[in-house]
């Protein structure tokens, strides 16, 4: 039988030594680079098993000339045969791997001159069986009955193995967040929707079973929603148009389906139309005109109202001849670069025909008006946008004898907020303020490192709450991002005529950073500021990497102890990410002062925790590929944790600081 064999976490490395003697050396010369400190560790446990994550790690170095830029070939050997390619590797659940020796091994390439090192691998260890519990079984007891709005559904799991596991419920395949508790209460969103249920590994997140689905979820029977009409104007003249306005609400708290709310006209009791508004003629004159609406809720039994009708009101001649404009109204997206035309219908009662009518915009800024545009159409600039902003139409009817009365029309500029936490973890929600229709909707980030498109929705009018775990930090930290919507008929992303604004600081919006001091109203990506690691048995807080906007904000640029501070500019254009470097001795003064003892990352440290480079933390990448300094336990001052690199003490480098957990 195999004996188990417990991984140590010691580094097999390679040193190479020089001959004796007074030979001279071309200091121009390349060598060889090496690869050193060559080990791997086990990511699930002390004996290596079946199924196992392994991680592999390694010192680079090299005296070439340019200078060192890692470029090696990493890999991974079972019984000397390659077997995978990268960092990490999990070993297949296959029971012939058993008995079989794997190692990790690296071929050092030096990227500027090419020259390759000596391949360089761990001791091989054996590969160890692993007890690979049952699967469990997972069942809704009632799925194949008529559910109902209200009711609960429970999860019955029969699992004889030792898994330790959590639950994750499901609509139409897609997670319910938030809802991994035994039970789940069915809800109005769940409707003629179907539930099911899976179990996942604890440990490995990793999906064991999964419930059959139910039958479609069944309306809940309760109160009828309710319509309440505006009342028509009470003198009502030919040549205007009626228009019905109407509140819907629903004591069962069900949300109204907009899409079936139907209108009627009745004229002495007749019905005559069956649309929103009804336009006056001089035949109604003396009749008596009512409006009824019957609406619809999108959930729920019954899902109509009763009709519910105005009081009748009495159609009047008009009372002069002035011309008049009726249904003012402005027609476009109401964003900067867009285009808003006037509407309105003129009508005169001795049919004088219009000659040159006058019109008026005007933007509403803090209840102030400002003309600014006399024509019948008016492009928006960006600057009109903003919370709370209106723009206002107005028109002057005008024949050849005389000028009618001014009728306008007032509408909000289209703005929108998150509201949520901006952090990790967090959910963003957005609050839409006179948008226009539109058929779908995305979330897009600023980083130009990827085309990044999240929570797609091509529901009308619908967007998808953003959830921030799930929006790649270490491309989109520290970039703002964008509401996107589309507002033509086709499906497709990211088309030219696509309206996307940029999130932006409000009260109801926590976490994110400022990243531009020019314009403080933007917002960042503040992913994963601080972040906690455990070494030897010691708690420590890490700080990830200070961008120049964080040191500016410290009013610690004109103290003489970090004259030697200066941005990198890590990125241009879009978005430009600027980080802080130092000194080394300025850098460790400044982590201590702004975040505590002992200041500078160690290099143990940073190495055991791969806190630099690795992407372990999700921080933005163009803060963790610069070069680094890091501390010694002796003291000394070196480069990215290589202590055959010693730091230069005039040199400015990135830093990450360190402090120990009280």
């Amino acid at each position: 039988m195999l004996k188990r064999i417990l991984v140590t976490l010691c580094a097999v490395s390679l040193v190479a030594c020089g001959s004796g003697g007074d030979t001279t050396t071309n200091p121009n010369k390349s060598e060889n680079p090496e690869a050193i400190n060559v080990s791997f560790q086990n990511l699930n446990g002390n004996v290596i098993e079946l199924g196992d994550e392994l991680k592999g790690a390694y010192t680079f170095f090299s005296a070439s000339i340019p200078v060192e830029k890692d470029a090696s070939d990493i890999f991974w050997e079972i019984d000397g045969n390659l077997v995978h390619r990268g960092e990490r590797y999990r070993i297949p659940k296959d029971n012939n791997y058993v008995g079989l020796e794997i190692r990790f091994c690296v071929n050092p390439i030096n990227q500027g001159d090419r020259l390759k090192g000596y391949k360089t691998c761990t001791t091989p260890l054996l590969i160890d069986s692993k007890y690979v519990p049952m699967t469990p079984k997972v069942s809704i007891p009632n799925a194949a009955t008529n559910n109902t709005v209200g009711s609960p559904l429970n999860v019955w799991v029969f699992d004889s193995s030792d898994y330790s596991t959590s639950i994750q419920w499901y609509r139409n395949d897609q997670p319910i967040l938030g809802i991994t508790q035994d039970q789940y209460l069915l809800t109005n969103n769940d409707e003629g929707q179907v539930i099911s249920v899976c179990v996942f590994d604890k440990k490995t997140k990793i999906k064991l079973a999964c419930s059959s689905k139910t039958n479609a979820i069944q309306p809940r029977f309760g109160e009828r929603p309710d319509v309440d009409l505006t009342p028509l104007p009470r003198d009502i003249e030919v040549g205007q148009s009626l228009y019905l306005n109407y509140d819907f609400s629903d004591r069962d708290g069900d949300k109204e389906d907009t899409s079936k709310i139907s209108f009627s006209w009745y004229q002495n009791g007749t019905r005559i139309a069956a649309t929103r508004s009804l336009a006056l003629k001089e035949s109604m004159v003396g009749t008596k005109i009512k409006g009824c609406a019957t609406a619809y809720a999108q959930t729920g039994r019954p899902k109509s109202s009763d009709q519910t009708c105005t009081a009748e009101e009495t159609v009047w001649a008009v009372k002069d001849s002035k011309p008049r404009a009726m249904d003012v109204a402005m027609e476009g997206a109401r964003f900067g670069g867009h285009t808003l035309s006037g509407q309105y219908k003129y009508f005169d009662l001795n049919n004088d025909p219009q000659t040159s009518s006058q019109y008026e915009w005007s933007i509403i800024k803090n209840n102030i008006d400002t003309l600014v545009s006399r024509d019948e159409n008016y492009t928006l600039k960006m600057s009109d946008e903003g919370k709370d902003n209106k723009i206002r139409f107005c028109v002057t009817p005008v024949n050849a004898k005389e000028q009618g009365d001014t009728e306008c029309v007032t509408q909000n500029m289209a703005w929108f907020e998150g509201h949520g936490e901006f952090k990790e973890g967090g959910i963003i929600t957005p609050e839409l303020v006179g948008y226009p229709d539109f058929t779908l909707s995305y979330w897009k980030s600023a980083s130009t490192m990827t085309s990044m498109i999240m929570a797609l929705d091509f529901t009308d009018n619908k967007v998808n709450p953003l959830a921030i775990d799930a929006a790649s930090p270490s491309l989109n930290n520290f970039y703002p991002i964008s509401l996107c919507v589309s507002v033509d008929d086709g499906d497709e992303i990211e088309s030219k005529d696509d309206i996307c604004r940029e999130m932006t600081v409000n009260d109801k919006l926590k976490g994110g950073m400022i990243f531009d001091l020019k314009d403080t109203r933007r917002v960042g990506m503040n992913y994963k500021r601080e972040v906690y690691a455990t070494v030897a048995g010691k708690e420590y807080r890490i700080r990830r990497p200070y961008t120049w906007t964080e040191f500016k904000e410290l009013n610690l640029g004109n103290k003489p102890g970090f004259n030697s501070a200066e941005p990198s500019i890590l990125q241009e254009g879009l978005g430009t990410v600027e980080g802080v470097k130092m000194t080394p001795i300025q850098a460790n003064d400044f982590c201590l002062r702004s975040y505590g003892a002992p200041g500078v990352i160690s290099s143990e440290i940073n190495l055991s925790d791969g806190v630099i480079p690795g992407g372990k933390h999700q921080w933005p990448i163009y803060l963790t590929t610069q070069g680094y300094v890091t501390k010694e336990s002796n003291g000394q001052y070196v480069v990215d944790s290589n202590k055959y690199i010693p730091a230069d003490m005039d040199r400015k480098y990135a830093f990450t600081c360190l402090a120990v957990v009280h």
